[in-house]
């Protein structure tokens, strides 16, 4: 295992700051405007995607937009849960929301304790009539879906149709799922308000960006920065993972052919273990039956076996297929999924 440097510029075991935060022009061009214009969003991918990272440079940017007539409070529920700031009631987000907002707001001490869930329309009702709006973003819905009831989501609806509130969610479920989800608690799912858009994979010119960028020195090679790209398929954290190790054999100025770029995926896979574990656990049983097959499908392949049978049955799934397409896992080529 790579003993890596203090100085590595390659970070991957934390979200990235918003000055050092690279990619993503697209959808920051997509997205902040929406926002700024009172648009709610959820924004969903895959475990370590970035969403976090985008989150924190929305802040930041939304920071250097806004005027006295808004106020954005970022909140990250699972750092949140982790101080036991929440229990495990729908009372203690609001509560939560409520303290910052009055803080950031100026509002009256008197709305910092919440009784009911009324009492936060009236909070927000408050800040509308002084012509403040909310904007709200929040990274972990998965959370709130697991522990509010039906009322949260009718009150954050209607706060955000009356315009007093725009939510900006970030969340590893797909769209489908949040829809899913939230119908089982309203008779017209949540997310029907919400702009969505899928984080996905950088393509190989934005992934090679990323190492040139970080990289103050030409440590990488052509090959290498192929090799990156093929190793970890544009997703910005095993890119980061196979471009440290890297990094770490130039500046220990051991060339490449010592150490191969077979050890380089031994390695990339020993670091990412947590992260494909993570990923895995939050699949459906369908959703790992199609991992399962396009795994058993490429090993066939290398072999020169016929699997035309596993194609046919992966079109059974076409449901499943559109989901972890919309997350990034999978892509689709000329029908043929990957």
């Amino acid at each position: 295992m790579a003993n890596l440097s203090t100085n590595n510029p390659f970070v991957f075991t934390k979200p990235v700051s918003p000055d050092k935060f690279i990619g993503r022009e697209h959808e920051l061009n997509v997205v902040l405007p929406r926002i700024l214009q009172g648009g709610s969003c959820i924004i969903t991918g895959q475990p370590r995607i970035g969403k976090s990272s985008l989150l924190q440079k929305i802040a930041s940017m939304i920071s250097e937009n806004t005027n006295n007539d808004q106020v954005f409070i970022p909140i990250s529920l699972s750092s949140a849960i982790s101080s036991a700031t929440f229990t495990d009631t729908e009372q203690d987000f609001f509560q939560h929301v409520v303290k910052l907002v009055s803080e950031a707001a100026k509002a009256p001490k008197s709305y910092n304790e919440l009784h009911d869930l009324l009492d936060f329309d009236d909070f927000l009702e408050l800040l509308s009539n002084e012509h403040k709006r909310v904007i709200l973003l929040v990274d972990g819905l998965g959370w709130l879906l697991e522990k509010v009831g039906t009322d949260f989501w009718w009150k954050m609806r209607a706060s955000v149709q009356y315009g007093s509130l725009v939510f900006v969610a970030f969340s590893r479920l797909a769209f489908q799922q949040l829809y899913e989800n939230t119908t089982d608690k309203m008779t017209s799912p949540f997310v029907n308000v919400l702009f969505s858009y899928a984080l996905t994979p950088f393509s190989e010119e934005q992934t090679i960006k990323l190492i040139d960028t970080y990289s103050e020195k030409n440590y990488f090679t052509p090959k290498d920065k192929r090799v990156i790209w093929q190793l970890s398929g544009g997703h910005p954290f095993l890119a980061q993972i196979s471009a440290s190790l890297i990094w770490e054999k130039r500046v220990n100025t051991q060339p490449v052919s010592k150490f191969g770029y077979s050890s380089l995926f031994d390695e990339t896979v020993e670091l990412a273990k947590p992260h494909f574990w993570d990923t895995w656990r939050y699949l459906s049983p369908s959703e790992q039956t199609i991992g399962l097959m396009l795994s058993i499908r490429d090993l066939a392949q290398i072999t020169n076996f016929d699997t035309s049978e596993l194609d046919n049955v992966l079109k059974q799934y076409q449901k499943e297929i559109y989901t972890l397409k919309q997350t990034g896992l999978l892509r689709v080529e000329s029908e043929k999924v990957y």
